[in-house]
């Protein structure tokens, strides 16, 4: 009633505008408004005229990550060097529209998936969203278990990981103590190591499911 004319037609920003205050209305909540109206519009330029912007594109948690290892780098402090990691895995993973239509809501589940840096955090998020959405649909597991191995990748070095009909590997850059890796995953067993070109772990066991080789390769690199 007092917010907006109910003959007017309403674009998709003031509708999730609206819905935040909505969701908003406890004691407290100015600043949860703000960081979502920032959200959706964008944080512009930092120190200029402009107060707008395509962050969301990027999401704020990324934006946030750069900006501060940017800061970093100014004061002359050392930011860790993230190598790029290539993922060749034969899986579906998204998140179906059929199970969340909202653009502003795919975008917030995308960006806690996406910030997932360990196993622990990976089952956190999944708690998160089932007790939000209720039972989640396999492309979202698989979409948790590709950024979770991203980042345990990241960590260890991986330059590629391959799990497909025909390959089932992990291949390190070659500056990388793999030997160091492997003698403190001594309970795995069914790889063997090649270093002609690049150190690589392959599995050797046949008939191994995508999923099988997936979770394998996790927990050897959480290790």
């Amino acid at each position: 009633y007092f917010t907006y004319d109910k003959e007017k037609f309403l674009t998709e920003e003031s509708t999730a505008r609206l819905q935040s205050i909505a969701e908003n209305t406890e004691l407290g909540s100015g600043f949860k408004i703000a960081m979502r109206d920032l959200q959706i519009r964008g944080a512009g330029e930092l120190l200029g005229k402009v107060q707008h912007g395509h962050m969301i594109k990027i999401g704020y948690d990324l934006y946030a990550k750069l900006l501060n290892d940017t800061l970093k780098k100014l004061k002359g402090e050392k930011v860790a060097i993230e190598r790029d990691v290539k993922l060749d895995i034969s899986i579906t993973s998204k998140i179906p529209f059929s199970f969340i239509q909202d653009e502003a809501e795919r975008l917030k589940v995308i960006a806690k998936i996406s910030n997932i840096s360990s196993k622990e955090q990976a089952r956190s998020v999944l708690n998160e969203l089932l007790a939000e959405y209720g039972k989640l649909p396999t492309e979202i597991h698989n979409l948790t278990n590709l950024a979770l191995i991203k980042a345990l990748a990241q960590k260890q070095c991986v330059k590629q990981i391959s799990i497909t009909k025909t390959k089932k590997s992990i291949v390190f850059y070659d500056d990388v103590d793999v030997m160091g890796l492997i003698k403190k995953t001594s309970k795995f067993s069914n790889f063997k190591f090649e270093q002609a070109n690049l150190p690589t772990i392959t599995l050797t066991s046949d008939n191994v499911s995508t999923q099988s080789a997936l979770s394998y390769f996790i927990e050897f690199l959480s290790t």
